[in-house]
């Protein structure tokens, strides 16, 4: 597409004027032709809107004849005290001041300011990370950014594919990797705890293997199917437990475990903002991995301003988390 395209929206009105029959072919217009009009609005003088657009007096001269052709009018006319402009150019001189600040920002942005940055951005991750990163990301966006919003969507299959087709800005979740296309930063680290309501008889005696097994359990399973980590120690043991009720959402795990004796196995950060009146946790009676929450954008992003911004706002966020917990 033409740049010229893109720009026409800024100078449409502009060129066609109020009041004016005649009309241009704005994606066919020399966006250089405006700020020789410019120049010449407000210096007066050939000579000196040529000095000042960097041109020879014969060059804009040129353009001034283009200009009067493109706008229909003599735009300028010789006078003992210089070009004096003509109504037409006169009508033209606040419009054209204001396009031409429209074009110059939209060229040069200028520095991201998010005290008055207007903008979304989406996140594609599961409610692990809603649950512990948007309170905080929310509380200092409102501090700092008020303008700026979150659209939260599903993880999905293939996140990274939501990073290349556009659909999402950062992509928070573990096991990414880094490619040529996507940059990854880890965000921090959790391990897992074993969960239950406060009074379980579970936590009344030292949890071993044997023991956890026989409990009854609640699975958080995204895709509602499958086994996890524990089940596979517990098949190395000889061992089977009874997953009693699996679900998609962490968001619901304490509600289900004070409600019954179900436990479950999650991750510790999570434990850590259940109410410690309702839950309680103990050490798994196994040797339990960590796993690492990262973020993921694609490198289409590393040169704006906005992104770097909130990628290190997201870093500030996850340094909170460790900090605290």
């Amino acid at each position: 597409m033409s740049p010229n395209l893109r720009l026409v929206p800024v100078v449409r009105q502009l060129i066609v004027g109020r009041c004016y029959i005649h009309t241009v072919d704005v994606a066919a217009l020399d966006l250089n032709l405006l700020i020789v009009l410019e120049a010449l609005l407000e210096k007066r003088s050939v000579t000196r809107a040529a000095k000042q657009v960097g041109l020879s007096q014969s060059a804009l001269s040129s353009a001034l004849g283009r200009l009067r052709v493109t706008f229909g009018d003599p735009l300028f006319v010789r006078s003992a005290a210089g070009m004096l402009p003509t109504p037409r150019a006169l009508e033209l001189e606040p419009e054209l001041r204001l396009a031409m600040a429209s074009l110059r920002r939209v060229i040069n942005p200028g520095a991201f300011d998010p005290a008055e940055a207007k903008m979304t951005f989406r996140i594609a991750t599961g409610d692990y990370a809603e649950l512990l990163m948007l309170p905080p990301l929310l509380e200092v966006l409102a501090r700092r950014a008020p303008f700026v919003g979150i659209t939260v969507v599903p993880i999905a299959s293939n996140p990274i594919r939501r990073l290349e087709d556009g659909s999402s800005d950062v992509v928070i979740a573990p096991f990414l990797e880094s490619s040529a296309d996507v940059e990854v930063d880890a965000l921090f680290d959790d391990g897992f705890v074993c969960a239950m309501r406060k009074g379980h008889p579970a936590a009344r005696s030292r949890l071993t293997l044997t023991r956890f097994a026989r409990l009854r359990h609640l699975l958080i399973s995204p895709e509602g199917e499958g086994v996890a980590y524990v089940d596979h120690v517990l098949a190395r043991a000889g061992l089977s437990r009874e997953v009693v009720a699996r679900v998609p959402h962490f968001s619901v795990a304490e509600r289900l475990l004070v409600a019954s004796d179900l436990v479950a196995t999650l991750p510790s950060r999570l434990v850590g903002q259940m109410s410690k009146a309702s839950v309680t946790s103990v050490r798994p009676p196994f040797e339990t991995r960590t796993f690492g929450m990262k973020a993921a954008w694609h490198r289409r992003t590393l040169a704006s301003p906005a992104h770097r911004w909130f990628r290190s706002l997201l870093a500030e966020v996850a340094r909170g988390l460790t900090a605290s917990g």
